[in-house]
């Protein structure tokens, strides 16, 4: 039968068996017509498998006649030759995944065994013949003749097939002919082993017919030479159209556990030889499929939620695990926003699983704004759908992770996400573990549903304080390795951290400053001669007392000026009330303060709490905690960053840079405002050296500031101005550095806070 055919076959055969009627993906490269030679459903399959336990349910081995022994040694000789076909097809090619390579070499020795040990014994004949089935079809379609997409999904499936089969194997190896029998005679849990293998196998045939069908064109089987170009440019085009209709759902890659801006904002898995019980009871939910399909961890500000929740990304990302992950961030804007955090699930599932992706892009095709809906629409058709369509493709034991939900705006979405994971209505292929502070709108929630389903949960701050200490110690002494600490140093920091991870960390970076700057016992003292000694649970006060400690050793080091001391507190504060992540030079200009390397040497003292990353300059703050306690009159006292204040003092500032920029036309110095943009030559260099970061910055943002800010009676002039002299050159820069789209926005804040002021 040709390739095509046969493909079509299968595609067919899996949703009559998944679907009560037949129904297809859009699928590029496929044709209606090319369902006609379909000759036998699935289920014909299916069904031999499924009823494939041996007649015999006693201990006693059935009486086979020398007819029946012979047809099943034939049988048995036919899957064994399929499988040894099949592996050898898989060991010539570079691109095969070991784990498929591991199984079907296991499938090989089982099959064997049986031939030796369960000849005649009805059942198992019927289930070695859907078996070679199934391997015979997939050998159509195995890396090197079509070239199946590896997708994480698929390695996943790989995964589950080679360790189903590894059971069989530890079932039957080291017995005697004896054993085997009466093993084989007790046929249910080999049986069972069995019929995962067929699962699985069925999983990773419709992926694999699936990636077949949009490869086909490309490895040269059209339907006729004349239409072999055509077809291959169409198959092309419809890929691509797949491709862009998923970019456009504008998926926050920042999010992602282990993207650049994670790296920015110095996230990280958990030290080595720590926190290990807590990965691996999340591990061991992972893996138990009899398990609560949600799964939360809690616990208060600094006892390491994310960090671990980095560990179990890490660990399901390298076992092929991790459908995707959303961190939410107060310190990226969109990390924080819950609108975006199902269509950028939705996006990593479709790179996840190429059937997925199929499905999803259905949706999006018949409705590109789904991406943009309200959240219950975003879930039903973004991801309840897709994965409902295509659940029998999918690995049985993959997890979305989404940390530090309390780190979210607006509580009335995020409790709106909350309620759609948690009571999905019906069962998902696919489990949630989710990380929170126990915030008021978010533990009454959970806490129900833990109640009425069973959920599973982790509480960091309950946990041993002992056990907790020693991982601290463990942190400590793998990050200050090569500071030259005394025992006694070594033993009242270990004191001080108490249970809170973020003190540890806090106190760690503090002590390695002073060490770099040859104030080590200063430094030191200055962390353990505090009023209080901590040893019970995660308390805020405790936070509070290391930052005000750290604040009060940065604002009153020998040599500070006021100026300085000054133009520090404004970076500080700046960077906690800006609106997106801002790096050393946008601070500078600004600012007006001279470059980037003062705002460098400014912050210096303050390296504690402020991360500057190396490469790109971006400043960010640590943890959560610190501006939760600058931004609390009563926990900070004199350290309080005024928001209000501090947000009119940037709208000023952003104002004043725009009102002062030159050219106030064609900045760029363009010779024609005639010329599309994209035809003008190195239009992004001259971008680049005509506006700085900080105009860039105060172009979009200076009306989000002055909305949040206070003194905005006294900014009405400046507005003024605005509109009436500086409103083009504002369109132009915004045009120009691709910030259009946020024009009416910025207007219509401005507009709507005149209106309030008269």
């Amino acid at each position: 039968m040709p390739l095509r055919s046969s493909l079509s076959k299968w595609k067919k055969r899996f949703w009559e068996s998944v679907n009560p009627t037949p129904s297809s993906l859009d699928l590029p490269g496929t044709s209606t017509n090319t369902h006609a030679e379909s000759v036998q459903t699935l289920s014909s399959t299916t069904n031999a498998l499924n009823s494939s336990i041996p007649a015999n349910t006693s201990n006693e081995p059935s009486v086979a006649t020398t007819t029946e022994v012979n047809h099943s040694s034939r049988v048995a000789n036919a899957a064994s030759s399929v499988a040894k076909s099949l592996l050898e097809l898989l060991e010539s090619s570079t691109d095969a995944f070991g784990p498929l390579k591991s199984a079907v070499g296991g499938l090989v020795q089982c099959i064997d065994i049986y031939e030796r040990t369960a000849k005649g014994r009805n059942g198992y004949e019927e289930l070695l013949k859907g078996l070679q089935e199934l391997m015979n079809e997939l050998q159509k379609c195995v890396p090197g003749s079509v070239g199946m997409e590896m997708t994480n999904s698929v390695k996943r499936v790989c995964i589950e097939l080679a360790a189903e089969v590894e059971k069989v194997e530890k079932k039957l190896e080291g017995k005697t002919i004896k054993q085997l029998t009466e093993a084989i005679n007790g046929h249910d849990e080999i049986t069972e082993c069995y019929r995962r293998v067929q699962n699985r196998l069925q999983r990773l045939m419709l992926n694999a017919t699936i990636a077949a069908l949009q490869g086909l064109n490309e490895h040269g089987e059209t339907l006729n030479q004349q239409t072999e170009a055509f077809e291959r440019q169409t198959e092309a085009l419809k890929i691509q159209e797949m491709d862009t209709r998923l970019k456009e759902m504008l998926p926050i890659r920042a999010a992602i556990y282990n993207s650049a801006e994670s790296n920015d904002m110095q996230r990280s898995s958990c030290t080595p030889g720590t926190r290990q019980p807590q990965i691996d009871l999340i591990l061991e939910w992972v893996r138990n499929s009899k398990s609560a399909k949600t799964f939360w961890m809690n616990g208060m500000a600094g006892t390491g939620k994310t960090t671990i929740a980095y560990s179990v990304c890490d660990a399901l990302d390298e076992s092929f695990g991790l459908g995707a992950s959303f961190f939410c961030s107060r310190s990226i804007k969109k990390c924080r926003q819950v609108k975006h955090i199902i269509p950028t699930i939705a996006y990593q599932l479709a790179r996840f699983s190429l059937p997925f992706r199929c499905a999803l892009d259905r949706v999006l095709k018949s409705d590109s704004d789904t991406p943009t809906r309200a959240l219950n629409v975003q879930y039903q058709k973004l991801i309840v759908e897709p994965l409902l369509r295509v659940k029998g493709s999918l690995p049985t034991d993959f997890v979305v992770v989404i940390d530090a939900l309390d780190e979210c705006e607006n509580e009335n979405s995020l409790t709106q996400i909350l309620d759609l994971i948690l009571t999905p209505g019906v069962a998902l292929p696919i489990r949630f573990l989710l990380s929170s502070r126990p915030e008021p709108g978010i533990f009454p929630r959970m806490m129900g549903r833990l109640d009425e389903e069973g959920k599973m949960q982790l509480v960091l701050h309950d946990l041993d304080a002992d056990v907790v200490s020693m991982d601290i110690e463990t942190y400590l002494r793998r990050e200050l390795r090569d500071v030259p600490l005394t025992g006694e140093q070594w033993s009242s920091l270990i004191e001080r951290c108490g249970v809170l991870f973020i003190y540890a960390s806090t106190t760690s970076r503090f002590i390695r400053q002073g060490y770099e700057m040859d104030t080590l016992d200063e430094a030191v003292g200055t962390i353990t001669g505090s009023t209080s000694v901590h040893k019970g649970r995660g308390d805020e006060t405790v936070i509070d007392e290391l930052y005000s400690t750290i604040l009060m050793a940065a604002y009153n080091r020998p040599g500070m000026s006021d100026a300085n001391r000054d133009r520090m507190r404004s970076i500080l504060e700046t960077v906690i009330c800006a609106q997106e992540l801002m790096t050393l030079d946008s601070l500078a200009h600004l600012l007006n303060l001279k470059s980037a390397d003062q705002v460098n040497r400014l912050l210096l003292p303050l390296r504690s709490v402020l991360n500057v990353e190396l490469t790109t300059g971006l400043v960010t703050t640590l943890h959560a905690s610190f501006p939760d306690f600058m931004c609390s009159l009563d926990r900070s006292g004199a350290f309080h960053c005024a928001q209000s204040k501090r947000h009119g003092a940037l709208a000023a500032a952003c104002l004043y840079m725009i009102d002062t920029v030159e050219p106030k036309f064609n900045i760029c110095g363009l010779t024609s405002s005639y010329v599309l943009d994209d035809e003008v030559e190195r239009l992004a260099e001259r971008v680049k050296q005509a506006i700085s970061p900080g105009l860039n910055y105060a172009c979009r943002y200076w009306s989000a500031h002055l909305y949040l800010g206070d003194s905005q009676d006294e900014m009405l002039a400046n507005i003024r101005r605005f509109f009436s002299e500086r409103l083009l050159i504002w369109m132009e820069i915004l045009n120009l550095t691709g910030g259009m789209r946020f024009g009416t926005r910025i207007i219509r804040e401005a507009e709507r806070l005149c209106f309030v002021n008269g």
